[in-house]
């Protein structure tokens, strides 16, 4: 698997050209994979968003699931979390003003211990995390799926900048990268 550092030194690019059979808006086989690999079965995973990989991931871990859409509440094995969307003041540099309703998901996540924070919701929009990165464990490991799209690019990096901790995107061979923040791999 060819790596490569960037000059800035704050994130390593490794690339994985093989297939990516699950469907188009889950996780891919890739990121899964690097789950399984990483983190040992039956640890916590907290995922923001819920769908098709969150019953994949269930079978090897205990899932809890922060979930604005009502149609996915309970649609898999997963301790659910129903958290609405509302909008939020913009923030300079990041588009997207809908995230979750901040008090909903304070109350939720309180006293919540996880491993792994798996962060793939809401659609479109990722922007929130950045405001409200406070009200999560910044010591877990933490995946930004959808890294090609801009938005989550820029709440990745202003994380890892916030936190002074490189990253490393991991590609698959459908063109979707995901960044990981708190790599195992890099300690």
């Amino acid at each position: 698997m060819p790596s490569r550092d960037n000059s800035d030194k704050k994130s390593i690019l490794k690339c994985d050209t093989s297939d990516d059979s699950f469907d188009d808006h889950s996780i891919t086989k890739t990121l899964f994979d690097y789950i399984l690999k990483t983190l040992p079965k039956g640890k916590t995973i907290l995922e923001l968003g819920s769908g098709w990989g969150t019953g994949e991931l269930a079978k090897h871990y205990k899932m809890y699931s922060v979930e604005h859409d009502e149609e996915y509440l309970g649609k898999y094995d997963s301790t659910y979390m129903y958290v609405p969307l509302m909008e939020h003041k913009p923030l300079a540099n990041h588009k997207g003003t809908v995230w979750y309703d901040p008090a909903t998901l304070k109350c939720h996540l309180k006293g919540l211990k996880y491993d792994l924070l798996l962060i793939d919701g809401p659609p479109h929009t990722r922007s929130g995390f950045h405001k409200y990165f406070n009200l999560f464990d910044s010591d877990v490991i933490m995946i930004f799926d959808d890294y090609q799209r801009e938005i989550e690019k820029k709440v990745m990096n202003s994380i890892g900048s916030r936190l002074k901790r490189p990253y490393v995107v991991y590609c698959s061979g459908d063109g979707k990268p995901f960044a990981v923040l708190n790599d195992p791999g890099l300690k």
